[in-house]
């Protein structure tokens, strides 16, 4: 997907920002472009990377019946370009078990090959959750994460609270936790990445939801990237 201009700095105009980085998502009943790569993977000026691998609807069980993450993608998009990190997004739906289920999906390989992140780049991979777990924000830490991503994951939890969100630690109240065998940060921290994962209620995400939540998500999103990057175990390029 092509790049635009620079992004805007008020906040009604970085929402209108983020609403346009998410049409490409939202083509075709949120399955995509018919046409194109099927993941999109860019280089960031900084050791961090921000993903969202169900911005489109996915395929569990055989069966294309998993709704998208509505609107993760274009955040994750906002995210990059805003701060200058790496990022990815699957682009396409297709009938292969998704990225976040399937430990062998083509795209963890092409984000390796394609990014190059250094041992310990911090990895943050964006989920949507419905608004009924009692929660803004699930923060998932993989079922036996090492310090590092632990580390990075109890920072951007304290970040996300002191912004006003609240927060379920490790899958604690919701079971989000991103522990399966498949999913984006096991894979990550096998790779050997500093990785967590951020399950967002649709209330916050969702460009029905009245601009102040929106913003609110944003500003504390935003600043979780803004902390984490200085924190990290590796020097920025």
């Amino acid at each position: 997907m092509r790049e635009s201009s620079e992004l805007p700095t008020r906040s009604d105009g970085l929402l209108d920002a983020w609403r346009e980085l998410n049409r490409p998502y939202e083509q075709n009943d949120y399955t995509g472009p018919r046409r194109g790569p099927m993941w999109e993977l860019r280089k960031g000026r900084q050791p961090f990377i921000v993903t969202a691998v169900h911005g489109v609807r996915h395929t569990r069980s055989g069966a294309m019946g998993k709704a998208n993450d509505a609107n993760t993608a274009g955040l994750a998009l906002l995210l990059r370009r805003a701060h200058k990190v790496a990022g990815g997004t699957v682009t396409r739906s297709d009938d292969r078990p998704d990225a976040n289920s399937d430990p062998d999906h083509p795209f963890k390989a092409a984000l390796l090959q394609a990014l190059r992140p250094a041992p310990l780049t911090i990895l943050v991979d964006l989920h949507g959750m419905s608004d009924g777990h009692g929660v803004d924000v699930a923060v998932g830490i993989g079922v036996a994460p090492k310090a590092p991503s632990r580390a990075a994951a109890e920072r951007a939890a304290a970040v996300l609270e002191a912004h006003g969100l609240t927060v379920d630690f490790a899958g604690a109240t919701t079971g989000f936790n991103g522990a399966g065998p498949g999913t984006v940060t096991t894979w990550a921290q096998a790779a050997g990445l500093a990785a967590f994962q951020l399950e967002i209620r649709q209330g916050l995400r969702s460009f029905r939801a009245p601009a102040p939540d929106r913003q609110r998500l944003l500003r504390a999103v935003s600043a979780v990237v803004r902390d984490l990057v200085p924190h990290s175990p590796i020097r920025p390029r």
